[in-house]
């Protein structure tokens, strides 16, 4: 059994595995498709090569990327997410960030009615009394 998560850690700069090679791919992917991704749209092979492991993703079918060899499946996942990083970055950078972009407005719009919801509830409080 797992011990319960710290909470707290002051300093600490874990943002919840974000920065991961795999978890920036996918959700560059999950931008550029415009729709959540399945486990069809992707495939992760690791296979060990004297010693070590070596993954490989795949995506659409067409693309295919391999990553260096590295001590533990998980260090090899991230080399080949890496490697597909690099070469669909030119998609991937303008696609997500036109999507921050939007996403940014859409928060400040709803920020702006909030803030005149509480207004108006406000002044409808200070009307009654």
């Amino acid at each position: 059994q797992r011990p319960p998560p710290q909470q707290g850690h002051g300093g600490s700069r874990d943002n919840g595995g974000r920065d991961h090679p795999k978890n920036r791919l996918l959700h560059g992917l999950t931008i550029l498709y415009g729709r959540a991704l399945t486990k069809q749209d992707y495939t992760v092979d690791c296979v060990e090569v004297n010693g070590k492991y070596q993954a490989t993703i795949a995506f659409d079918e067409k693309y295919v990327y391999s990553g260096e060899p590295s001590d533990t499946k998980k260090l090899a996942e991230a080399s080949a997410c890496e490697a597909a990083l690099e070469a669909v970055k030119y998609q991937l950078e303008p696609a997500v960030a036109q999507h921050e972009a939007i996403k940014k407005q859409n928060n400040q719009k709803k920020l702006a009615a909030l803030k005149e919801r509480k207004d108006a509830k406000k002044a409808a409080q200070t009307g009654v009394d």
